[in-house]
């Protein structure tokens, strides 16, 4: 839980720095999935090769959604308080 927090969190920094460019919410969580499962493949390099397999595909599928929604919502948060033209975020 705690690594699914940490990940999240620190995407979300990413995103909220590079906000204002078009493109970064599926840049941001492509890779930060991928920084995710690469060091999932280390975690589970034991074990039935075809379990591992699926295990790092579905752990890669869900992260990605999972930061699509939350940087999703932090950055349509961020664009709607930027658009406003009185006081700062």
């Amino acid at each position: 839980i705690c690594c699914g927090i940490t990940i999240i969190a620190l995407s979300g920094l990413v995103t909220a720095k590079y906000a204002p460019y078009s493109g970064v919410l599926p840049t941001v969580t492509v890779f930060s999935a991928a920084g995710f499962t690469t060091f999932f493949c280390f975690g589970v390099s034991y074990g039935v090769s075809t379990q591992e397999g699926v295990g790092v595909l579905f752990s890669y599928v869900g992260m990605n959604v999972m930061l699509l929604i939350t940087n999703g919502i932090l950055l349509a948060v961020l664009r709607s308080r930027g658009s406003q033209s009185e006081g700062p975020l």
